[in-house]
C-alpha cells in the first residue's frame, strides 16, 4: 500500500479517536447517575480513556504532520519511527476498547452490558480495527510481509482451503464470548447479602446462562485454537477434512443453543453489547466454515467425476481406434487377395493367347 493510502488510514484513525475522546470527556464532566454509582474505579477509567485517546491522537498528528515536508516525511514515513508510533497507538486502542466495552464497568455500557453510548462503543472498536488494518499495510509496505497472502498460503495447505481466516476469527469471537460471560457472572451473580433473590444480584435463569456462555465459549476457544495451530504447521499433523467438518458441525450446534438461550430476553446476552454481537458472529462463522467445507467437497466430487469421464472417454477412443485398425487390416487383406486373383486371371489369358 502506498504512503498516500496509509495517510488516509491515519486520518480516519484520528477521526475515530477524536469521537471517542470527545464522548468520554463529556461523560466525565456531566452528571451521570451511572458514573456516580460506580465510585472511584469508573473515575479511573474516565481518566485512562481521556488520556490514552489524547496521547494516541498526538502520535497520529505527528505522523500526519510529517507528510507536510519531504525531509520530515522521509525521516518518519516508512521508517521504524512510524512503526513505533503505530504499535503504541494500537496498544492504546486495545486498552480503550477494554475500558469502553468491558461489561463489568465499561464506559459505554450499563450494568447489564448493554450499549448506552454508541459513539464510544462503536468508534472505539472501529479505531481498533482500523489500527489492525493499518498495521498490516505497514508491515506489507515496509517489510514486504503480506499477512493476507500468508493466511491464504496456510489455507491452501490445509485440508479445506480458505477456512484458516474464519477459524482464527472464530477463535477471537469465542474468546470474547467466554470473557464477557465471566465478567457478567462475577459482576451480577456474585454473593450479595442484601439481595432478595437467594443471595445473588441476579436470579435464574440469568446466572445459569452465564455459565452456559462460559462453557460454550471455552470449548469453542480450545477447539478453534487447536485447529488454527494445526493449520499453521505448529503441529506435525494436519486437520483431516472429516475432522474439520465434525468440529464445525459440533460448534454450530453448540452456538445454536448458546444464541437461543444466552441472547434470549432472560439471558445475559439480550442487551446489545459484546456478548450479543460475539455470540451471533460466532454462530455465523461456524456456518460460513461449514459452507466453505461443503464447496470444497463439491469441487472434489466434480473433479473425480470429470476424471472418471475422461478415463472412460479415453477407453472408448482406444476401442474405436482398435476397431478401425481391424477393419483397415481386413480391407487390406481383401484388396491384396483381389489383386492376386486379377494377376492370376491376367496370366492365364496371356498364356492362352500365346498358345493360339
Amino acid at each position: 500500500m502506498t504512503e498516500q493510502s496509509r495517510f488516509r488510514l491515519w486520518a480516519f484513525y484520528l477521526f475515530a479517536l477524536f469521537i471517542v475522546q470527545t464522548e468520554v470527556y463529556k461523560i466525565n464532566y456531566t452528571s451521570d447517575p451511572n458514573a456516580a454509582d460506580s465510585g472511584e474505579s469508573l473515575e479511573v477509567d474516565y481518566g485512562f480513556g481521556v488520556s490514552l485517546s489524547l496521547l494516541s491522537m498526538l502520535g497520529i498528528v505527528v505522523v500526519l504532520a510529517s507528510h507536510a515536508h519531504p525531509s520530515v516525511r522521509k525521516a518518519v514515513i516508512g521508517t521504524p519511527v512510524e512503526g513505533i508510533i503505530l504499535a503504541v497507538v494500537l496498544v492504546f486502542s486495545i486498552i480503550i476498547c477494554a475500558i469502553a466495552s468491558g461489561p463489568a464497568k465499561g464506559l459505554a455500557v450499563d450494568e447489564f452490558g448493554a450499549v448506552r453510548n454508541g459513539n464510544i462503543y462503536y468508534f472505539s472498536w472501529v479505531a481498533f480495527l482500523n489500527g489492525l488494518y493499518l498495521a498490516a499495510c505497514y508491515v506489507k509496505s515496509v517489510h514486504q510481509i503480506d499477512i493476507t497472502q500468508r493466511c491464504r498460503d496456510i489455507s491452501s495447505a490445509s485440508s479445506s482451503p480458505a477456512t484458516f481466516v474464519y477459524w482464527f476469527m472464530l477463535l477471537l469471537s469465542s474468546l470474547i464470548v467466554m470473557s464477557t460471560s465471566v465478567s457478567l457472572r462475577l459482576k451480577n451473580c456474585s454473593m450479595n447479602a442484601n439481595a432478595d433473590d437467594g443471595g445473588t444480584t441476579f436470579g435464574q435463569p440469568y446466572c445459569s446462562r452465564t455459565v452456559m456462555g462460559i462453557s460454550i465459549g471455552g470449548v469453542a476457544t480450545i477447539l478453534s485454537l487447536t485447529t488454527v495451530a494445526m493449520m499453521n504447521h505448529l503441529s506435525t499433523m494436519n486437520v483431516p477434512f472429516l475432522g474439520e467438518v465434525g468440529l464445525v458441525a459440533l460448534l454450530f450446534v453448540l452456538y445454536g443453543f448458546e444464541v437461543a438461550y444466552v441472547t434470549d430476553g432472560s439471558g445475559p446476552g439480550a442487551p446489545l453489547g459484546n456478548l450479543y454481537y460475539s455470540s451471533w458472529i460466532s454462530l455465523l462463522l461456524t456456518l460460513k466454515i461449514g459452507l466453505v467445507c461443503h464447496d470444497a467437497y463439491v469441487q472434489v466430487q466434480d473433479a473425480i467425476v470429470e476424471r472418471v469421464n475422461s478415463f472412460d472417454e479415453i477407453q472408448m477412443n482406444g476401442s474405436d481406434v482398435g476397431m478401425e485398425g481391424d477393419i483397415s487390416e481386413h480391407s487390406l487383406e481383401n484388396s491384396e487377395e483381389s489383386e492376386s486373383k486379377d494377376d492370376a486371371n491376367k496370366g492365364s489369358q496371356e498364356e492362352g493367347h500365346l498358345m493360339v
